[in-house]
């Protein structure tokens, strides 16, 4: 008997003496009933995130097309400025946009950085964030850590720079 099952019994009786054929009918209904409860493979529980990596480019010219089209004009220069430095910290990067954030990873360790521009700030998330020496302040969720950008000044900054190099030296995603 499994745990939590109740014996057969009569109305307020002893446990009922059931013949074979009753006992093999039971048994197959029992099993069945249980069967149902449990949760099949196809409404199994999904991950929290089925997202594949981006296909990567070596072109930058996706990223300034994405720039031109999809940045609002009061970010665009914090975008370029974050842009630029990304480039100019870590030679060798692979380029590609989708979700409409920008991807910048390198071929050893995947992606580790993404720029998310939104209506009055840019996200600048770093993928293995969580490794750096001194993260960045948002984010508490797996690796990566972020920080929100809404003037030029922040973008330029000393800090920025420390993140964008540090990024080059930890995994990303792969």
């Amino acid at each position: 008997m499994m745990p939590g099952d109740r014996p057969l019994r009569e109305p307020d009786g002893p446990p009922t003496s059931l013949g074979r054929v009753e006992l093999q009918w039971a048994a197959e209904h029992v099993v069945w009933a249980r069967e149902e409860e449990q949760p099949s493979v196809k409404n199994a529980r999904k991950p929290i995130t089925t997202r594949e990596p981006p296909v990567p480019s070596g072109s930058h010219a996706e990223v300034e097309e994405w720039m031109r089209r999809r940045v609002m004009p009061d970010l665009q220069p914090i975008v370029l400025a974050l842009d630029a430095s990304i480039r100019d910290a870590n030679p060798g990067l692979r380029y590609a946009i989708k979700w409409k954030r920008a991807y910048y990873g390198l071929p050893e360790l995947g992606w580790i950085i993404e720029v998310v521009p939104y209506d009055v700030s840019v996200n600048v998330v770093f993928l293995g964030g969580a490794d750096f020496d001194d993260p960045p302040p948002l984010g508490t969720t797996d690796r990566s850590r972020y920080i929100k950008v809404t003037t030029l000044e922040e973008a330029l900054g000393p800090e920025m720079r420390s993140w964008v190099e540090q990024a080059q030296r930890v995994m990303g995603w792969t």
